[in-house]
């Protein structure tokens, strides 16, 4: 099955590439491999999801994705689940806010997996369409990096140096069939993706998580965790924000629950 998985991931991903013809700049910021997370924006469309996975094939990036793309009923639905499955592809209720904390450690064991996390900081789509901003992230990521860095710290003794990889998105919008849906439109030369430097974790910062940290009641908590990810998350949305060509808002969107 793992072979089929991948050879239809391959099949999708140049099916995807030849549909949407998108500009591509910095692949050699990628990882060649390990574990990784990648914050693409602005998120514009449903369908982007497929063009920047098709993009980074190499990485096979999971995206965390709204549960209710697991519960659409018929043949669609049926298809729709089975390539959220071959992509691996991490469900959320985002009905529930108490989710929240198995959403991340789910995204934990992927990164355990040494497998590449793609996650949408801004938390929602940006429906903006005069306005082009960028806007604050959640700090879910970067509560999923200090986390699965820490077990590995614990596991191996070594500090794994996970990469965060910032992605800015443009003319996205373009992908979005006209009748809705996930398989992007065909687009060919209006999207460009351009993939910034990867960014670490300050000294400072890996120092906090290395003495701070510790395993209550087999889960991992880290004091001063969210200093950290606001500091985090600003730097990396500051990056996503010049990637995209969009202005940085330090506000975050509100989630429709939903």
């Amino acid at each position: 099955m793992a072979v089929v998985d991948a050879l239809l991931n391959t099949t999708l991903s140049a099916a995807i590439r030849v549909q949407v013809g998108a500009k591509v700049n910095g692949l050699e910021n990628l990882p060649q491999r390990g574990p990784a997370i990648v914050l693409p924006g602005p998120h514009a469309c449903e369908s982007e999801s497929l063009a920047v996975a098709a993009y980074m094939s190499q990485l096979r990036p999971a995206f965390y994705a709204k549960a209710e793309y697991w519960g659409r009923a018929g043949f669609q639905g049926a298809l729709l689940r089975r390539l959220m499955e071959v992509s691996g592809n991490v469900p959320v209720n985002r009905r529930d806010p108490n989710q929240a904390d198995a959403a991340i450690n789910a995204g934990v064991a992927l990164l355990l997996q040494e497998r590449a996390l793609a996650v949408y900081p801004e938390g929602t789509r940006t429906l903006d369409t005069e306005v082009k901003n960028v806007y604050a992230a959640y700090p879910g990521f970067a509560h999923t990096l200090m986390r699965a860095s820490y077990l590995l710290f614990l596991a191996t003794g070594v500090w794994p140096n996970i990469p965060i990889i910032p992605v800015g998105l443009i003319g996205m919008r373009a992908t979005m069939p006209a009748r809705g849906g996930l398989w992007p439109a065909w687009c060919r030369g209006k999207t460009a993706i351009n993939i910034g430097a990867p960014i670490y974790l300050g000294v400072a910062e890996r120092e906090t998580i290395m003495t701070r940290g510790h395993l209550r009641d087999g889960k991992v908590v880290i004091l001063g965790q969210n200093r950290i990810a606001q500091q985090l998350g600003e730097t990396a949305m500051r990056a996503v924000a010049e990637l995209s060509g969009y202005t940085y808002v330090p506000r975050r969107l509100e989630i429709p629950r939903g």
